[in-house]
């Protein structure tokens, strides 16, 4: 008997094998492909689907218009973190579907009771209800492919170069229908504060865009030419994006585009350095452009005034100290001095001191070696590039000291070290050439 039984199980596993296996080959899925994006168009023959986070590692972000309609018999769908859109006749053909999760992880959609909701609170589905589009509460969220973009294979190319999954997380947010603007906050947001640093800030990459961040964004605008906006679009953080890529590979930026954007490139690479206060070398740049835009007085804003005798940089590792250097000046009358200390041992630049003409200006130090360093020069592009390179009879000069025979300055704890740049000196102090490029 009980063998019987065996047999009469394993024959039943026979018959049963071919019609999982049919209904295993009955469904299926079909995606459309933007900017190697995925959208769900048609799930075919399925009962309960589970929708992938991604298909051939390409994220699926949407779900199209009735994209369940081959699936009649639906009962229950699984989305997961990645989908940031679905379309209001998502689930229009299937009265039968009774039960939709969702991935915890997902921050555009949640589950109010047995609903399907928005993050916040708008109805997308709920079970037995109308059709969301007859809900006035339903949300209509574009597909992706809809969404305006500067150039599909070009962005996407431009993300995979920056290689930043914070920019692809809010450019995925920005093509799901959104706009950014003031205060906004959430962790899709974080690109934003990430593309303006790669832009020349130092905004903290928190997700909150708050005042601070359409500030920088504004100047970012201004800087490439671009008119300043209080929202952030899709086309908006595209642009960015180019200009991002540009200022980081300039040589491969021109290789990728430079048969659409020519000069433009050059362009946005010049006003990247400006912005990050590399201004010789945007002067040189704008330069070259010539009646580029307006390449040409860009050029001369890159020359700055005269600060005040003042301390120009400071690290945070070495506030304050035990020792003072005071720095005097005999330079002529229209030129100025830029003084940098930096440690002996591993030479971390420590502080930077500008002085005009017959000035002085005293800071303190913790005790230890320095080694000090000295431009001089006419015209002033800033505490990053002094006073250019082999520009209006620039120099610059690593001092030297006669009590040492060296290059090392000894800061004594509680002494005050007096340095008289451009005369006679109290030290013995000397000097040798520097390279402008480690100055």
């Amino acid at each position: 008997m009980r063998k019987g039984v065996c047999w009469l199980v394993f024959l039943l596993v026979l018959l049963l094998l071919p019609a999982l296996a049919l209904a295993e080959a009955q469904q299926k899925m079909n995606f459309t492909s933007d900017d190697d994006r995925l959208t769900l168009t048609e799930v075919v023959g399925a009962v309960d689907v589970e929708i992938p986070e991604s298909v051939a590692d390409r994220p699926v972000v949407a779900i199209g218009p009735r994209a369940f309609e081959g699936s009649p018999e639906l009962i229950s769908v699984v989305l997961p973190k990645t989908v940031v859109s679905i379309d209001p006749e998502a689930f229009a053909a299937n009265l039968k579907l009774a039960k939709v999760e969702v991935d915890p992880a997902n921050k555009r959609f949640r589950m109010d009771g047995d609903a399907l909701v928005t993050i916040e609170g708008k109805l997308v589905w709920r079970p037995g209800g109308p059709a969301p589009e007859a809900d006035p509460a339903s949300v209509p969220a574009p597909e992706p492919t809809q969404q305006p973009t500067a150039d599909g294979d070009e962005t996407a190319a431009v993300l995979r170069a920056l290689g930043d999954e914070l920019l692809s997380a809010t450019h995925a947010h920005l093509r799901a229908g959104n706009e950014i603007k003031k205060n906004d906050k959430g962790d899709e947001l974080k690109g934003v504060q990430q593309l303006l640093n790669l832009l020349g800030d130092k905004l903290t990459v928190d997700g909150h865009v708050g005042g601070k961040s359409i500030k920088a964004m504004n100047d970012a605008q201004k800087a490439l030419g671009l008119e300043p906006t209080q929202t952030l679009t899709q086309l908006g953080f595209e642009t960015l994006l180019r200009a991002a890529y540009i200022a980081k590979d300039p040589e491969g930026a021109r290789a990728f585009l430079g048969e659409k954007y020519g000069a433009e490139i050059d362009y946005i690479a010049a006003a990247a350095q400006n912005r990050r206060g590399n201004n010789f070398t945007a002067y040189k740049a704008f330069l070259e452009l010539g009646d580029f835009k307006d390449s040409a007085e860009r050029a001369q804003a890159c020359k700055l005034k005269f600060p005040k005798n003042s301390q120009v940089y400071r690290n945070s590792q070495y506030k304050g100290g035990r020792s003072e250097l005071r720095i005097k000046t005999s330079e002529d009358e229209g030129c100025a001095t830029l003084v940098k200390v930096y440690t002996k041992a591993d030479e971390t630049h420590v502080a930077s001191v500008f002085i005009k003409a017959k000035g002085s200006y005293t800071i303190s130090l913790p005790a230890g070696d320095y080694i000090v360093k000295v431009g001089a020069g006419h015209t002033w592009f800033g505490p990053n590039e002094a006073f250019g390179i082999d520009f209006d009879e620039s120099r610059y000069r690593r001092l030297t000291f006669e009590d040492t025979g060296t290059d090392v300055l000894t800061q004594k704890s509680r002494y005050r070290t007096t340095l008289t740049l451009g005369g006679a000196t109290e030290n013995n102090v000397g000097s040798q050439h520097e390279d402008p490029s480690a100055f």
